[in-house]
């Protein structure tokens, strides 16, 4: 071949080649597929992959037709997408712009992973007699995951946030791919094999349903099974799900949130701790004050104003005391005085002398007894009449 007979071309101009003979042989296509990385934008676009056995393209559906779909999409909806190819220059990409989409069935994979877990479940595979429980307090945790991903860095920092003191195995795998899932099931055995560790977190993040596929194989489900070590899954995000997390012996949705419950025993000491410490303070603050209180009361100034006010206290009580013990004998004084003047009254109300002032008189006889009846005289005899201003004597002459 004569290269100098072949052009030379920028980058912009191939790819605009590329573009305009897309365009020309592929005007508007039909196209069946499965769902897959499902990502609706803030914006109201769609933006996923479609996908078969083999091979994968990305697709856009722009908001000004998203409304047209009866509901949104889901990871393994079977679907038809009719619209235009299209390449994105900057990233020399292709996808296809959808115009319009159908649904067809439930996608080949979503229903292939339903009839599994229909089969190991009548096996009893997911039997909660199987599940070996957590343990509170590990002393090694091994974590199985790519050393790459971003999973075992939220992992790390989970633990070392909760759990600083806990000591921690990295157990590597591949955990997308063809290879995968032998990965992972060899880093079970081998951390069983070695009894690496007493606790197990098996995780990866998110991804499209076919990315999770390796966790979901029979050989990865028979090592969990077979599993001495507890196993904690965490794969993928909360609405994600792999057969392993049936099998495994707790469910964490999240990467971080299997850290979190590997870590729980390790947490409740943490904060039991930061309680009894915040307690302690407290209390040691509150009899700090409550000294630095007795301290201040028998220092000298204070003792000496605590004791004039004291006396001033005292005098002024003893002031009140003595005018109250004043009043108070004077109200007795008075009190007996007007009770005296009221006996005097009443014995002088029945003193006989009050008896002349009304007009009457007492007559007695030598023997200076009174007379009380005129049988009692003769004639002849000497009597004395008492009147009110003075005594008289007279002879009886009847």
């Amino acid at each position: 071949m004569n290269q100098e007979n072949i052009p030379i071309l920028s980058v912009s101009a191939l790819t605009s080649l590329i573009k305009d003979t897309l365009n020309e042989n592929f005007p508007y296509i039909n196209i069946v597929g499965e769902v897959s990385n499902f990502r609706p934008s803030s914006t109201g676009h769609w933006y996923f992959s479609l996908k078969d056995e083999n091979a994968s393209i990305s697709v856009v559906m722009f908001k000004t037709n998203t409304w047209k779909v009866e509901r949104l999409l889901k990871e393994g909806d079977k679907i038809k997408v009719l619209g235009t190819l299209d390449l994105y220059p900057p990233r020399g990409t292709y996808s296809i712009k959808c115009d319009s989409l159908s649904f067809v069935g439930t996608g080949d994979i979503l229903a292939n992973l339903e009839e599994r877990k229909r089969q190991y479940e009548k096996a009893g595979w997911f039997d909660l007699e199987l599940k070996k429980p957590i343990k509170k307090y590990p002393k090694k945790i091994g974590v199985i995951t790519s050393p790459t991903a971003a999973a075992l860095q939220d992992v790390l920092q989970v633990l070392q946030r909760r759990a600083p003191s806990l000591d921690v195995v990295i157990i590597p795998c591949v955990v997308q791919g063809s290879n995968a899932a032998l990965s992972i099931s060899k880093a079970i055995d081998i951390a069983n094999i070695f009894d690496l560790c007493d606790q197990l977190i098996v995780t990866r993040g998110g991804g499209s349903i076919e990315d999770l596929l390796p966790f979901s194989e029979e050989i990865v489900l028979k090592s969990i099974l077979n599993s001495s070590i507890p196993i904690i899954t965490g794969v993928g995000h909360e609405i994600d799900f792999a057969l392993c997390d049936f099998v495994s012996d707790l469910r964490a949705p999240t990467p971080s949130a299997a850290a979190e419950l590997a870590s729980s025993g390790y947490y409740e000491i943490a904060n039991t701790r930061k309680e009894l410490t915040t307690s302690i303070k407290n209390s040691f603050d509150s009899k700090f004050d409550y000294l630095k209180e007795k301290i201040y009361r028998y220092d000298i100034n204070n003792l000496k104003s605590i004791l004039l006010t004291k006396i001033e206290n005292n005098y002024y009580r003893s002031v009140n005391t003595s005018n109250e013990i004043e009043l108070a004998q004077n109200n007795k004084v008075n009190n007996y005085y007007n009770r005296f003047n009221l006996a005097k009254l009443e014995i002088e109300s029945l003193s006989p002398k009050s008896i002349l002032n009304k007009g009457y008189a007492i007559i007695k006889n030598n023997d200076n007894k009174i007379i009380k009846s005129k049988k009692s005289l003769n004639k002849e005899d000497i009597i004395n009449i008492t009147f009110k201003d003075g005594d008289i004597e007279a002879k009886v002459g009847i």
